[in-house]
Order: C-alpha cells, then sequence, then structure tokens
C-alpha cells in the first residue's frame, strides 16, 4: 500500500477560486503536485448554517482545477445547490484528499462512502447536498487497499473537524449506516439484487402504456429468505433505493414503489435514511402494514395506481386481526392492492400468535415464487464476525441443542476475536457490558420476556447470594420525557441512557449491537436432559396465546425470541443464565485453551 498522503483544506472565502491552485501547492511538495491536480481526486465543499450544523457535498474528479469552476459557475444558477456555495457563511471549507493509487473506481468508491459516513451524522449534518452514492460493485486495482486507505484519510479528516467528521466508531454503531442503501454488496446480495431488479424492469416494460404485452404477470410474488444477520434489511434499503431511481428515469408517474415494516424501531431507521437521502415523499412511500392497507382503501386514487411493495420483516405481518386492523391476513392484504411484492421472511423470527403462518402456508408461498423462479436466498452470516465453530455453536443453542463444545482462548475469543463469555455473577454480567460499552458503544442488555411489563412493574429483578439486581424494562423512560426528549428519534439502542435498561426482542429485533449482553430467563432450562422451552415461566403473552384457541405454539415462539437475542451482536456475546442447571450444562460446551 502506498504512503497515505495528508489530506488539505483551505478556507472558502474572498478570492478563493482564484487563488485555489496556488493554495494547494503551498501545502503539498512537488513531488505530489501531478497527483493532487492532475489525477482523480476526491473533494469536500462544507459550511455552517448554524452553530453546530452542516452542509455537506462530496464529490470526485479527474481535474480538481476545472470541477470547482464550474461549481462556482453553477451558484449563479437559481436552484442549484451551489448557490448555497457561494454564500457567505462561517467555517466555509473546501478538503482535497488525493493518493497515488487513486483512479476512477478507487475514488466513486470513496467518494460512496463518505455519502454514507456524512448521511449517517444526523448529529451535525443537516443537508448531504449530494446523496446519490455509486459503490463499484466489482473488483478493481488496487480495490483490496480501500478500507485501510479509507480508514486512515478518514481519521485524518477528523483532526481538522471532529463534528463534521465524527469518529469512524461513532458512525459505525449507528443505525443509519447499518441499514444505509449505500454499502457494497457482497456476491451473493449483489445475485440477488439483480434478480429482484430484472423482474422489476420486466415489470414496468410488460406494464408500460405502449406495451401490448398480455402475458404480464399481477400480484407477482418474490420471496428472499434468510435467517437473522445475513443482511435483509442492507438488501432491503439498497434495492428499494434502486428501483426508486429507476422508475424515475423511466419516467411512469402511474407506478409507485413502497417500503412495509412492522416493526416501528426499523420503520424510524428507514425514514430517516430516506429522509437524509433526501427521497421526495419519503413519509409517503414507507408504512407500516395497516397503514398502508387502510390509505389504498380509503383512496380510490391510491388503490388504482400500480405498486411495487417491498416488505421487510415479512415474519411480522400479522395474520389475523387486531386493533386497527380489521383483516384476516396484512400479506393477503397487500397483496390485493400491489402488483409485485417482494417480502423478506424468515420463519423462525416469528414471535407472536397474531403473526404465525402455518407451514401448509408457508409451504404454499415458497411454491408459488419457486415455480416463477422467484424464490431467492441470503445464506452468508454477516453480522455475526465469529469463527464458523462459534457461529454454529449459537445457532444450536438458538436450536435448544448443543453439540459441539466452542472453543476459546485464554481472552474468551474466538480465532476471529469474538469473545463470548457466561457469567455465575449478574452484577459482574453488568460491568462488563457498560465497560464494553464505554469503550465501543452501542453494547447493551437484553433479556427475554421472563418479567411482567406495566404500568406498576417496570423492572427486571434477579435474586442472587442474598442480593437483588434489579433494572428497568425498555421504554421505561416515555418520548418527551424528561430523558428521552434529547433522543427521542433515536431507535431504543442508539439512545446513551439505556445501557441502564434491559432490551426485549421487541426492541431489539433487525438491529445489532456491538455486544450482547443477554439474560436467559427461565422460559428456558434444562430438564430430564435437555434444554427446553418452560412457557410457565414466561410473560410473553403474545407468544402464550392459542390460536384461534386450538393449538399452543409458545414452545416456537419463545424459541424464536431466543434466537432472536442470541443472533444480535457483531463482536461479541455475554450471557447470564437464571436456570442453574441450564447455565452448569452450557459451561460443559464451552472450552477455554490455556
Amino acid at each position: 500500500m502506498p504512503k497515505i498522503l495528508e489530506p488539505i483544506r483551505i478556507e472558502e472565502r474572498t478570492n478563493f477560486l482564484k487563488n485555489l491552485e496556488k493554495n494547494i501547492k503551498s501545502k503539498i511538495s512537488k513531488d505530489d503536485y501531478r497527483t493532487f491536480l492532475n489525477s482523480p481526486v476526491v473533494y469536500i465543499h462544507s459550511w455552517k448554517t448554524s452553530e453546530n450544523n452542516y452542509s455537506f457535498y462530496v464529490g470526485e474528479a479527474n481535474d480538481i482545477i476545472k470541477r470547482t469552476n464550474d461549481h462556482y459557475k453553477a451558484g449563479k444558477k437559481p436552484g442549484e445547490w451551489q448557490v448555497g456555495l457561494l454564500q457567505n457563511h462561517k467555517s466555509k471549507f473546501f478538503y482535497l484528499i488525493a493518493n497515488e493509487h487513486f483512479n476512477k473506481s478507487f475514488t466513486m468508491d470513496f467518494e460512496n462512502k463518505m455519502i454514507q459516513f456524512a448521511t449517517a451524522n444526523d448529529k451535525y449534518i443537516k443537508k448531504v447536498l449530494n446523496s446519490r452514492g455509486n459503490p463499484q460493485n466489482y473488483d478493481y486495482y488496487p480495490c483490496e487497499e480501500f478500507n485501510d486507505t479509507f480508514n486512515e484519510i478518514y481519521d485524518k479528516l477528523t483532526l481538522f473537524d471532529d463534528k463534521l467528521f465524527l469518529k469512524r466508531s461513532e458512525i459505525e454503531s449507528s443505525a443509519i449506516f447499518k441499514a444505509s442503501p449505500l454499502h457494497k454488496l457482497t456476491e451473493v446480495q449483489e445475485n440477488v439484487q439483480r434478480d429482484i431488479v430484472d423482474r422489476v424492469s420486466n415489470f414496468i416494460i410488460n406494464n408500460s402504456s405502449s406495451s401490448t404485452n398480455s402475458n404480464a404477470r399481477k400480484n407477482e410474488l418474490i420471496v428472499v429468505e434468510g435467517e437473522a444477520g445475513t443482511g435483509k434489511s442492507v438488501l432491503v434499503s439498497s434495492t428499494f433505493y434502486k428501483i426508486i431511481d429507476y422508475i424515475a428515469e423511466f419516467g411512469d408517474s402511474d407506478l409507485k414503489c413502497y417500503l412495509i415494516v412492522n416493526h416501528n424501531e426499523q420503520l424510524k431507521v428507514y425514514k430517516d435514511i430516506f429522509k437524509r437521502l433526501n427521497v421526495p415523499n419519503f413519509k409517503d412511500i414507507i408504512k407500516k402494514p395497516t397503514s398502508f392497507i387502510n390509505k389504498c382503501n380509503e383512496d380510490i386514487n391510491l388503490k388504482n395506481e400500480k405498486k411495487i411493495v417491498f416488505i421487510d420483516e415479512a415474519h411480522l405481518l400479522l395474520t389475523e386481526g387486531k386493533q386497527s386492523y380489521k383483516g384476516k391476513n396484512q400479506l393477503d392484504d397487500i397483496r390485493s392492492l400491489s402488483d409485485m411484492t417482494i417480502i423478506m421472511y424468515d420463519e423462525c423470527q416469528c414471535l407472536s400468535f397474531d403473526q404465525y403462518l402455518g407451514h401448509d402456508e408457508i409451504k404454499k408461498m415458497r411454491e408459488e415464487a419457486r415455480q416463477n423462479g422467484n424464490l431467492l436466498e441470503l445464506k452468508n452470516q454477516l453480522r455475526i464476525q465469529a469463527s464458523d465453530n462459534t457461529i454454529d455453536w449459537i445457532k444450536d443453542f438458538c436450536n435448544l441443542n448443543l453439540k459441539d463444545e466452542l472453543i476459546l482462548n485464554k481472552d474468551n475469543k474466538d480465532d476471529k476475536g469474538y469473545e463470548v463469555r457466561l457469567f455465575d455473577d449478574i452484577f459482574d454480567f453488568e460491568n462488563k457490558i457498560i465497560k464494553r460499552n464505554n469503550e465501543l458503544t452501542l453494547c447493551r442488555m437484553i433479556a427475554t420476556y421472563d418479567r411482567d411489563y406495566n404500568k406498576k412493574n417496570y423492572r427486571v429483578e434477579i435474586n442472587e447470594n442474598g442480593k437483588t439486581w434489579s433494572k428497568v424494562w425498555n421504554y421505561k423512560y416515555k418520548k418527551g420525557g424528561k430523558k428521552d426528549y434529547k433522543y427521542k428519534d433515536s431507535a431504543w439502542a442508539e439512545k446513551p441512557y439505556t445501557i441502564n435498561e434491559v432490551g426485549s426482542l421487541y426492541t431489539i429485533q433487525g438491529f445489532d449491537l456491538n455486544y450482547a449482553a443477554v439474560i436467559i430467563g427461565k422460559s428456558i432450562i434444562f430438564k430430564d436432559g435437555k434444554i427446553c422451552v418452560d412457557k410457565n415461566n414466561s410473560c410473553n403473552k403474545n407468544a402464550l396465546k392459542k390460536r384461534e384457541s386450538k393449538y399452543d405454539l409458545s414452545d416456537i415462539l419463545i424459541k424464536n425470541e431466543l434466537g432472536i437475542l442470541l443472533k444480535r451482536s457483531v463482536k461479541g456475546l455475554y450471557l447470564y443464565i437464571c436456570d442453574k442447571d441450564l447455565r452448569n450444562e452450557v459451561k460443559k460446551y464451552i472450552k477455554i485453551e490455556k
């Protein structure tokens, strides 16, 4: 890897443009003139719009002097973003980034990641003026250098302004960054996305007003399956964003693309992302399922428009009526209102009796998709950055069937650095996760739903050796309350004070944590020589109710709950198991090598 050249910063004041080349040369050595002035580079314009709010533009260019002149000329045209650039602002700076191995593809990837970082910096960057990233999803020379080069240069930028350029750890831990559509996709994700986009493209062409194709399929279903942590949410946001662009380019005003998710926290994240990416009418096209169904049925124009609908976490859709939803099956209702429905589905993440699809119903859905070549799968675990042995061990635990030993070193880490600890002391458990959170952020305690949650009892309590450990459940502090007001628009795990709360499956599903400290309550026990569910110790009413008063789903749903909690973490998993027999059994399957 070549030596990393120092990025440069120049204040944009009177005669900035006239003196630009001279000022660049004054900050670099003669050996680097060509690299900065006649080679591909990345540049940034930023200015403060108020005390702690910035506007931000990042681009790439082969001739930085010409490109900057073009921007200043465009600033004289009403409606262009450069109009703001020409105005007098406090702290208006130009940044220039160059390196010996930069080429067109490298700088486009660098620009894309800078847009991604700026979009995730919702603390200080009020407006990202260019939000159309273009990740290069193919190999080029020297793409293997990209991550190290970007990280080193970005860290140098933070020394100029630690608000405009937040620490990488803070950016990369944010929910907006993790679900960003600007991520470079894996090969598996890219292949699935290509299949979806091809089908959407064919649908748009076959259903256009000029098409004579009478065989265009209606109510087409695409099913993408993948367990927790396989990258479904990134695939959804990336593909949704791409198709919005495609529809805009195609110019079909009668066609709309919607994104539906039946999860308040994830809905908030998607709305934040697409607001930050300047997607028009994002509030109208990102909805919860009941709101979408009711709105379409109430408005005849919406009901009759052509629709492509993405559903993330489709396993959370209702399969019977509840509260404001008066129907019988939300997936069926959404399909009846759309022309193409694309769902992300994992039957092992269904959590409630009123979301449950029976085996025959799932088989029928899969078969319909398979017959049309529309059954797709995400296989690779992307969240848990652990060895295959550790990932298999976690999966076996989720299935209540430990088979092989988990091999860890003296620091309780596997050969990829993923840490697993089983605690006997709940106070030590809490102290360790607080320490990790201070180091990394986004580390939280979460628990199986074995303590009641009501107006009189917001606490998770554990009695150990004559002492009582007690913490409040998530959302003890209501929106607008004293502690929550500042962070009312943040997801639960991103509110800093929630390190003193205990999260539940309803708070954390779909989210990544750096470390997850999981309290396994007595709904999971060791009895008669095996790990099993004890529903009598669960307080999860949605899992305990019987479906249509006929059959009991509690064993399935409580096991699913455990699986969701155990698959939350990127870097490490801490366990406190309330049932001592189960704790002792799990210890037998953890081997610490000296």
